[in-house]
């Protein structure tokens, strides 16, 4: 990598360059060299797309797609281009979150893989993911299973390639955790970044080496359990396991406006001849963190 080379940053398979640092992903090395590029510009994008479908915050046509949250609109072409128009006033913080996640999002949805609302950490090599709806104890799993030294592969959104063998690939490398769960493992939010100015999320740093990518062997979909019900840990299979994937798709509500909602159940079935998938039922609460992770410790572990 040349100096002029030096802020670019490494996603999934591509090398990212932005006209900021990234700090939320990975460094590219001289190891990414052989990665394509993603240029992200900061340009003047159009206030509508002319024949789009959808709504003024999401619309798209056939190729592209204009993403306009407030902080700044986004248009993303192909898979291949992602141009941002920032308000005036939109902190860089805001951008990023909605730059690494809704449009960046996107952008793979349009490159045809697979993004699971999802982290995901590697275990002996291969790669678990945890899914649930926000504020299931993704990123507190994640926290959990780095320091048994799982390293985390990605949070939040997890970048699957559909293939022979599905691949979960690198990601955001910083965990977001709420106050409680900060306080928790035992972190000093006064010296961790927040999020964005608006929430008492902050993020929470990570080991900088991690594998580029790891087939993706288990998916385990967490959810609440009911008052007074045990915790279980059940294999869902057939058209049970696709439709519960398919719900922690990330933005799947968005897959009607891309026009991407026929292929998606298909990206879906072929993830799952070589991912099994669960559905964990359990308490929540940091009172029984501890108990409720180590029923999936161990069910991972017998496996």
């Amino acid at each position: 990598m040349t100096p002029a080379e030096a802020n670019v940053w490494a996603l999934a398979d591509l090398r990212v360059r932005a006209p900021f640092p990234l700090p939320e992903l990975q460094a590219a090395t001289a190891e990414d060299d052989d990665l394509p590029v993603l240029d992200i510009r900061r340009a003047e994008v159009p206030v509508e797309l002319p024949g789009a479908r959808g709504a003024p915050v999401l619309s798209a046509t056939d190729d592209q797609v204009l993403f306009a949250p407030g902080v700044a609109r986004f248009l993303i072409t192909g898979g291949r281009e992602l141009v941002f128009d920032p308000d005036p006033a939109a902190e860089e913080e805001d951008l990023r979150l909605y730059l690494l996640g809704s449009a960046m999002g996107v952008l793979f949805h349009q490159r045809r893989w697979l993004p699971l609302h999802a982290n995901a950490v590697v275990v002996d090599g291969q790669a678990v993911a945890f899914a649930g709806d926000s504020g299931a104890g993704k990123s507190s799993l994640a926290a959990w299973f780095d320091r048994q030294g799982a390293p985390v592969l990605c949070d939040d959104v997890c970048l699957v390639q559909p293939g022979e063998t599905a691949t979960a690939w690198r990601g955001v490398r910083r965990l977001k955790l709420w106050r409680e769960a900060a306080d928790a493992f035992g972190h000093d939010t006064e010296r961790l970044n927040r999020i964005s100015a608006k929430l008492e999320k902050f993020h929470l740093p990570l080991p900088s080496a991690v594998t580029r990518s790891a087939p993706l062997h288990r998916l385990y979909i967490l959810e609440r359990a009911a008052e007074g019900e045990p915790s279980s840990i059940r294999r869902l299979s057939g058209l049970e396991a696709v439709a519960s994937a398919a719900r922690h798709t990330y933005r799947s509500t968005w897959l009607p406006i891309l026009g991407l909602q026929s292929g998606h159940f298909a990206l879906v079935e072929r993830m799952l001849r070589s991912v099994e998938v669960f559905e964990v039922r359990r308490a929540w609460g940091f009172d029984v963190f501890d108990r409720e992770v180590g029923l999936i410790a161990d069910h991972l572990s017998a496996a």
